[in-house]
């Protein structure tokens, strides 16, 4: 899971997933010191986070600018719903090059990819 950069494709419950829009690229990537960064489609951001075996623990998520951006539109509506769930993230699953979070009662709510 580490120092991979991981694109999300899709954000919320699985019964009726979002796909992240057009022209944007909210990624993460997760460090080996407990550091995650990237960039939620307008904003970059930083945070810490601990794992216990498939448990994840992401804490003080930090917006690193305050940009709004106005395109695509709904980005700046897209960004607010990752980071709300990020928030949300209790247990993590990586498959291949699939990496999916899931919330404390068992919903998929980030799916990422890594080339």
């Amino acid at each position: 899971m580490t120092n991979r950069v991981w694109r999300l494709t899709q954000y919320g419950d699985r019964s009726q997933p979002k796909n992240v829009l057009a022209g944007t690229n909210p990624n993460v990537l997760f460090d080996d010191f407990g550091t995650i960064r990237g960039n939620g489609g307008c904003n970059d951001f930083r945070a810490n986070y601990r794992v216990d075996g498939n448990r994840i623990v992401v804490e003080g998520l930090v917006g690193l600018q305050q940009r709004v951006c106005t395109s695509p539109s709904g980005v700046m509506e897209q960004e607010a719903a990752i980071f709300s769930l990020a928030g949300q993230g209790n247990t993590f699953q990586v498959l291949g090059n699939r990496l999916e979070i899931y919330t404390g009662d068992g919903r998929s709510i980030l799916i990422f990819q890594t080339p």
